[in-house]
């Protein structure tokens, strides 16, 4: 029987190469999980989903603040092969990279067609935002795969207005909510589903039902007056009679989660300085409010130039209701915390913009001529290749000396703690060099890029000196020599 008769044959031509694209990826993500130190946040992260597998999502401590349910499948293969490694925790995260890639395909498929769909595939697994977070135990890519699924099945339900993909719509939405605080921005987006009333009503009671599965359904229905809550809106929001009476149908540990991230924001980064162009911003200097444009500058400067490139043109080049909603949805996941936050730390709060970018460049495919698109992957592939495996500090070529990185961006951008090893491998080898010096010395330093950009302490002695690195461990570590005096 020839394919085109054979539904599985033809199931099998369709998804053949997507899957060999995803699991090249995959296995490009199981080499950095291996590959990276423990960053500063993943212990938490874990520890997090350990509570939540005991039975327990409370959160006893502001370090897990923002850490959310979806951890449950990073902390779960620790609690199956106890002492395995922390770095077996991040496995989970790495197969959820290989089904984002598989989803953005299929999502591209439904818009443009296979050979688009394959070049928003290549697009997405040469991001190296999404490739460095997707080899750690965060929710971070947990974050760009419900989204991407949420903005995926309100295509659908444009597409089908129906009690299905009302359902779908409503699933997705709640694995959002389970996976980063930022997923409630995405609300406005059910105004695409607004002249459906009673599909919306379904949307929004599943996404609730998800949410509270999430949780174990734990404190739902306790009214705002009841919880222990210490961000100053909430409890305004306490203080009023009915609003704070009323028994809410959410879990109390994403209430309370929402105070922590609000009392945080609204006391400025309390576990260190936003850092942007040189300038700094925290709860201990002039000004501790963000950066209207922190994600606009971090986008330009650590973006390779080739996937911007196809992100404009497609953004362009894309029907219609397609760019109004992929546009509208990176709106969502940008605006927001380029407005109202004050805890600007790093790119990776707007992952899920980036397979967005992936279907807009699949649009610019199919509008401009393929030897243009097509150089300017390889141009990507050729950027990021250079920085292989530090993609965490990735930045495009708009910073000629990548020594100087911390002059721009720092935090989470540069130095997440991935570089441990590398850090204590090169002190072996150099015994006169110090790690981080208290106090002025005249040796030879290594420091980690955040103190000496005043992220970590504006005080610290060598911040005020800013002196031009020597060399690099890892980017995250500059090398220092002072004279002598």
């Amino acid at each position: 029987m020839y394919p085109q008769h054979n539904p599985v044959a033809l199931i099998l031509l369709h998804w053949r190469f997507p899957f060999v694209i995803a699991t090249l990826g995959f296995l490009l993500q199981v080499f950095l999980v291996f590959q990276f130190s423990v960053t500063t946040a993943e212990p938490d992260h874990i520890r997090y989903g350990a509570r939540l597998l005991a039975g327990d999502p409370s959160r006893p401590d502001p370090l897990l603040d923002s850490k959310m349910p979806v951890s449950v499948f990073n902390a779960l293969p620790l609690k199956l092969l106890p002492g395995s490694g922390l770095k077996t925790a991040r496995l989970p995260t790495a197969c959820a990279t290989f089904l984002l890639s598989l989803l953005t395909f299929h999502f591209a498929f439904q818009l443009f067609g296979f050979r688009p769909a394959l070049f928003a595939q290549c697009c997405l697994l040469l991001s190296p935002h999404l490739l460095a977070h997707g080899a750690l135990a965060t929710t971070d890519l947990y974050s760009a795969l419900t989204t991407l699924l949420f903005v995926f099945t309100l295509y659908r339900f444009r597409q089908q207005p129906n009690r299905f993909t009302a359902l779908g719509a409503g699933a997705a939405l709640g694995l959002a909510l389970l996976s980063k605080f930022s997923a409630l921005f995405l609300l406005p987006l059910l105004l695409f589903l607004l002249p459906h009333a009673r599909l919306l009503a379904v949307t929004i009671g599943t996404a609730l039902l998800v949410l509270n599965l999430g949780y174990l359904a734990s404190g739902s229905g306790t009214p705002l007056a009841a919880l222990a809550l210490r961000s100053a809106a909430f409890q305004h929001l306490q203080q009023i009679p009915l609003l704070g009476a009323l028994p809410l149908p959410l879990p109390a540990a994403f209430l309370t989660g929402l105070d922590w991230m609000h009392f945080h924001n609204a006391n400025g980064n309390t576990f260190g300085n936003i850092l942007l162009l040189g300038e700094l911003r925290g709860e201990r200097l002039a000004s501790a409010s963000g950066f209207p444009h922190y994600y606009l500058i971090a986008w330009l400067l650590k973006e390779p130039f080739g996937l911007q490139l196809l992100t404009i043109l497609g953004a362009f080049a894309a029907p219609g209701p397609v760019r109004l909603l992929l546009l509208a949805a990176a709106a969502m996941i940008v605006l927001p915390q380029s407005l109202f936050s004050n805890t600007q730390i790093g790119l990776r709060h707007i992952l899920p913009l980036f397979p967005l970018t992936a279907l807009l460049a699949a649009a610019a495919f199919v509008r401009f001529p393929k030897p243009l698109t097509l150089s300017l992957l390889a141009a990507t592939a050729l950027s990021v290749a250079s920085w292989f495996p530090h993609l965490i500090p990735y930045s495009n070529e708009l910073i000629t000396d990548r020594k100087l990185i911390w002059h721009y961006l720092a935090d989470s951008n540069l130095d997440w703690g991935q570089n441990r090893n590398e850090v204590l491998a090169f002190l072996q080898n150099q015994p006169d060099v110090q790690l981080n010096p208290p106090a002025p010395t005249t040796c030879r330093i290594l420091v980690s890029a955040n103190l000496l950009a005043g992220v970590i302490d504006e005080n610290y002695w060598l911040y005020r000196l800013r002196p031009t690195p020597d060399a690099h461990v890892g980017y995250a570590h500059l090398l220092i020599t002072l004279p002598s005096r």
